[in-house]
């Protein structure tokens, strides 16, 4: 169900997007929640940090918890290890030639996205498998993997209806 199906979730203040610290134990407020959603948070984060995000959120976590991260993640210039193809919702990417399997050029935004978060943030944009390793390392687990493409487009939108809702 998406925010624009069911503005009366956030109106009935059942799902509510608390203020916290992500490297600090959890309020009660995040403890034991259904979901936990993390937005182009991670990318900003080195390995270490990201981990501590992480660990903060997997101890606040109930056993039923979920885990939705929605992140930009970088395609491999040589082809897919068998081991990312193994996860859920990964498709091979097999481009005609000449091109290479991450699009080359088409796809650099990913790759200035990467060399920027290091330059400013010491961040870092990762691979399926690289955000597989950290989940795991932090008791997190990478069951699927989707695609939000239209996301990009309407995430905007998306965010305006949340507003206007939760503001109501």
């Amino acid at each position: 169900m998406s925010i624009t199906q069911a503005p009366h979730t956030l109106r009935s203040h059942y799902a509510r997007p608390p203020a916290i610290d992500l490297f600090a134990p959890q309020p009660g407020v995040a403890r034991n929640a259904d979901l936990y959603i993390l937005r182009q948070i991670l990318h900003e984060w080195s390995d270490k940090y990201a981990a501590k995000i992480l660990t903060q959120l997997r101890v606040a976590a109930g056993p039923q918890s979920k885990l939705l991260v929605i992140e930009s993640v970088l395609l491999y210039a040589c082809d897919q290890p068998p081991e990312e193809l193994a996860v859920k919702g990964t498709q091979a990417l097999v481009p005609p030639a000449p091109l290479l399997p991450n699009l080359g050029g088409a796809n650099a935004r990913l790759y200035y996205g990467d060399v920027l978060m290091l330059a400013i943030y010491n961040g870092q944009e990762r691979t399926v498998l690289h955000f597989a390793e950290l989940f795991r390392s932090t008791g997190w687990e990478l069951k699927e993997r989707g695609d939000l493409e239209a996301f990009c487009f309407v995430n905007q939108e998306h965010e305006r209806i949340l507003e206007r809702s939760y503001k109501a």
